[in-house]
């Protein structure tokens, strides 16, 4: 702008020294007027740029979406291979599905395993002999169902809750029915979902033949002390015919409350 103006105040100097062909020289030449195409070109160019960048976003949204539903997928995966190990007594093959960093686990009121002394931990309190794999004459199901996860935003954690159904017996002994609720934790290593925290709370033990009416064991184990836990129970209770609150990792998804 400044220069246009300097051009323009150069050339009316020479016209009026008389010197038209001198002025014309410096005079600024003129701009040409935008066709009424090139002058709305810019605006449609914007348009453009805008329309190409909320597609970008809804595109990215899309494929988070596509992520997590996958993650949904593999965490009640691995939330149902733990059961099926855990019915035949494969301890390492249930333990490999832990994170071997910050891994944790508590059961029936035996405090928990965390990190390092997760494994050797869980061998010496369900396989002190080193035996491992189903036993004859012997039912141990472990039935997870209900569940209920929320993988977080940025799809790296989660949280589950779901629902154990247990028979547990031998052939000519004592066969029981028996329950809990799961609140645990998940974490994605590597791009592999692995169990961060394995946590239930039991809810009932009971005679088969009898049932509730009859009422239930209410004790539960407690802590191992051939190789005692790296922390006691975190909520101390006891199971039916007590009741007691069980944590919830989540509000109601209708009032949020």
């Amino acid at each position: 702008m400044i220069t246009r103006i300097a051009l323009m105040s150069l050339a009316a100097a020479f016209a009026v020294a008389g010197s038209p062909a001198l002025a014309a020289t410096v005079a600024p030449a003129k701009t040409p007027a935008l066709t009424p195409a090139a002058a709305a070109a810019p605006a449609a160019a914007a348009d453009s740029a805008k329309t190409i960048a909320a597609l970008k976003k809804r595109v990215a949204e899309v494929r988070r979406q596509i992520g997590l539903a996958h993650d949904y997928d593999d965490i009640e995966k691995l939330e149902s291979t733990y059961s099926y190990y855990l019915d035949k007594n494969q301890w390492n093959q249930l333990l490999d599905l832990f994170s071997p960093t910050v891994g944790s686990i508590e059961l029936a009121q035996r405090g928990s395993y965390v990190g390092e002394r997760l494994r050797p931990g869980v061998l010496s309190t369900f396989a002190p002999t080193g035996a491992e794999g189903p036993r004859p004459n012997n039912i141990g199901d472990h039935q997870n169902v209900q569940p209920v996860i929320h993988v977080a935003p940025d799809g790296k954690t989660a949280k589950v809750r779901i629902r154990l159904i247990q028979m547990m017996g031998g052939a000519g002994a004592n066969a029981m029915w028996g329950g809990g609720v799961y609140e645990n934790e998940m974490i994605k290593e590597d791009g592999v979902w692995k169990i961060k925290t394995d946590h239930v709370y039991n809810t009932f033990t009971m005679p088969y033949n009898a049932g509730p009416s009859v009422g239930g064991a209410g004790g539960l184990p407690g802590p191992n002390t051939r190789f005692p836990p790296d922390h006691g129970p975190s909520l101390v209770f006891k199971a039916y015919p007590n009741v007691y609150e069980i944590p919830i990792h989540f509000k109601n998804p209708v009032t949020g409350k």
